[in-house]
């Protein structure tokens, strides 16, 4: 029998000798084969070449409280990228987007563009702290636009690790694991209520804590004077001025307050002086006091005592007690530096003086006659009416004796937060009242020969043998109702 598929095999291997010939490729004759080798007429279809993704990669470099570097790679050759944008944005803040110049963007390699966009921090734009932000680049190219995935991460001072406690209306951010902040604020939200209800004063106040002697420039041996910022990037040097660290705080109600000693109570009452500062600058806007009254008003809100103020004030009064009058009311002018012997003279006048005020006339009398003041605009008025008609020059007289005497001892111990709270502290008539809150009155009676007790006896009662059962009760029983077992 003769074979029907011989000349469609001959015919096969004829067509793929022709097309090796032909210059026909080697992925075809084989595909052909194949096919023929499997009985089958049906050709293999070849792909083209796959054209390769654009890979996008984006990061980020904050150096505060500069900058912001943002960085794109872009898998592409520059001349194929036809423009390029960045958007910044922060919920409830601000929302930025940035055409990126072509004096910015990098040939890397013949395949890979880059771009580097430092984002300067300033007053306009500032982050809020300790909150997330965002962003993403959009590259547009000759094959299409294409985006990098968002990228978002918290704006703060990455030198430090941030602690945060809220004791609603303060917020406290510190970073020292040895500082206890949620017993510091419980003090201050004391003061914060006792200035609320002297002066009407309302505000959120949110405090970051720097420890004492905290940087955030470096320094560089060749810019002598010059803080600057070091890249971990790629180490290009930038210029670092620390004030824009106060500045971007300051933009978004941030309060920053740095440490000048290890003691909790200091930090309490730097915090309490900076919310003073605002209440009364509030309370006496449209009328200026007399700056030994802000001053003495100011250190009578804090926590800390202040025995060395007696001393101070004690001792001018010995050593010239006309100059008392003078030191008192006279304001140390702008160059004479804060903590200098002669300012610190000026704050304990200050500070007994007011303090001199309550001891005679009651505990609220400062607070009354600040509020006074306020409303009137005369302060020789306001005076009069908390100290029943006496006159500056009188108060100045009588406080120089009040200041050398025990009652001046025992005043020093005294702040606002150790009264009972009262509405207000009607003046009395009394030259010294006491100051009842914290001077106890402990009153012993006296026992020559202290009685004892003696132990009570029992005194049981004999029930005579029987066989017969005994009813309920009939046990011995204790005659002494304080019997002890």
């Amino acid at each position: 029998m003769i074979s029907t598929r011989r000349p469609i095999l001959i015919g096969a291997v004829s067509l793929v000798v022709a097309l090796l010939l032909s210059g026909g490729t080697n992925s075809v004759a084989s595909g052909l084969l194949q096919s023929t080798a499997r009985g089958t007429s049906r050709a293999t279809v070849i792909p083209p070449t796959a054209t390769p993704p654009i890979a996008v990669d984006a990061s980020y470099e904050l150096l505060y409280p500069m900058l912001v570097r943002f960085n794109l790679s872009l898998r592409l050759p520059i001349t194929d990228v036809k423009s390029m944008r960045l958007k910044i944005w922060q919920s409830g803040a601000f929302d930025q987007t940035f055409d990126i110049p072509y004096a910015q963007w990098r040939g890397a390699s013949a395949d890979t563009t880059t771009a580097d966009f430092g984002w300067p921090l300033t007053v306009t734009n500032a982050p809020n702290p300790f909150q997330t932000m965002r962003f993403q680049w959009e590259i547009v190219t000759a094959r299409g636009t294409v985006q990098s995935k968002q990228i978002e991460f918290e704006f703060s001072d990455k030198a430090h690790q941030w602690i945060s406690v809220e004791n609603a209306p303060l917020m406290f951010f510190w970073y020292s694991s040895g500082l206890n902040m949620r017993f510091a604020s419980e003090a201050v939200l004391r003061a914060y209520t006792l200035l609320k209800a002297n002066t009407g004063f309302e505000r959120t106040y949110k405090f970051v804590i720097y420890e004492p002697g905290a940087t955030v420039c470096e320094t560089d041996p060749k810019r002598p004077g010059q803080g600057v910022l070091t890249s971990k990037r790629d180490g290009t040097i930038f210029p670092c001025d620390p004030q824009n660290m106060l500045r971007i705080y300051g933009a978004r109600g941030y309060t920053v307050i740095e440490r000048t000693t290890s003691l909790l109570e200091q930090l309490q009452d730097d915090i309490i002086a900076v919310m003073v500062r605002d209440a009364l600058a509030g309370q006496f806007a449209k009328n200026k006091p007399p700056e030994w009254f802000v001053s003495g008003l100011t250190q009578t809100y804090k926590l800390l005592g202040r025995p060395n103020a007696l001393l101070l004030a004690r001792d001018i009064a010995r050593r010239d007690p006309l100059l008392v009058p003078d030191a008192l009311v006279a304001t140390p002018d702008g160059r004479v530096a804060a903590f200098s012997i002669r300012y610190r003279e000026w704050q304990a006048q200050t500070f007994m003086f007011t303090l001199y005020l309550s001891a005679k006339y009651g505990a609220q009398t400062p607070f009354t006659l600040a509020r006074d003041f306020a409303g009137s605009g005369d302060f020789a008025k306001a005076l009069a009416g908390v100290t029943n008609g006496a006159t500056l020059a009188d108060l100045f007289s009588d406080y120089q004796t009040w200041l050398l005497t025990s009652d001046a001892d025992l005043a020093i111990r005294w702040n606002p937060y150790l009264l009972t709270p009262t509405a207000t502290i009607t003046p009395t008539e009394t030259l010294y009242p006491s100051f009842t809150p914290f001077t106890p009155t402990i009153t012993e009676t006296p026992t020559e020969f202290p009685s004892v007790t003696p132990r009570p006896t029992i005194t049981p009662t004999r029930v005579p043998p029987t066989n017969t059962a005994r009813p309920p009760g009939s046990l011995e029983t204790a005659t002494s109702a304080t019997a002890q077992k």
